[in-house]
């Protein structure tokens, strides 16, 4: 799992690789330093995912916020990151999630799993529709994250119990 996650950090890999200046926490463009690119807790202590970082998309997220002109040009991070935490902060998530619909401002309420699971998108794509089964009970088996055409069909599939396939693993 964690060599997968090398995958998303290409900005911080070509950074550090090419220029020597690899990221430090809160301290570039991704990786919170930027008020564009930001986990900000809502009025019901829930969070916004934001990343309107390219200027149209940030132009959208300052409008549907309501921020104050002069925190547009951001080269204050910091004062500009406490302009849009205290305005995230006064609204609920679902208040914001309404206010960001069909909106082009790169914003999402972040889910629990619970939640996450019950999503349209995930559910209308199949993403918890394989399963592991045994006596009755299933649990989600997530597939691995390749095009639908190359997985196999949804449904529960069993497993061994304990020791059942020794002989087959030549234990």
């Amino acid at each position: 799992m964690a060599d997968s996650m090398f995958t998303f950090m290409y900005w911080a890999l070509g950074a550090g690789q090419v220029s020597g200046q690899w990221p430090r926490p809160g301290g570039e463009l991704v990786s919170g330093g930027s008020p564009r690119y930001q986990i900000y807790r809502t009025k019901d202590d829930k969070f916004l995912a934001c990343g309107p970082l390219e200027q149209k998309f940030w132009d959208n997220f300052c409008a549907v916020i309501a921020l104050e002109p002069q925190f547009h040009d951001d080269r204050d991070w910091q004062a500009t990151k406490a302009a849009v935490a205290a305005k995230i902060r006064a609204r609920t998530a679902a208040e914001w999630e309404a206010a960001f619909a069909g909106k082009d401002v790169c914003v999402a309420v972040a889910k629990s799993v619970e939640e996450a699971m019950r999503e349209p998108q995930f559910v209308a794509r199949g993403l918890f529709a394989h399963k592991v089964a045994l006596e009755g009970r299933e649990i989600v088996a997530t597939p691995v994250p390749i095009a639908p055409g190359f997985r196999k069909a949804p449904g529960a599939v069993g497993y061994p119990r304990l020791g059942e396939a020794n002989k087959e693993l030549g234990i």
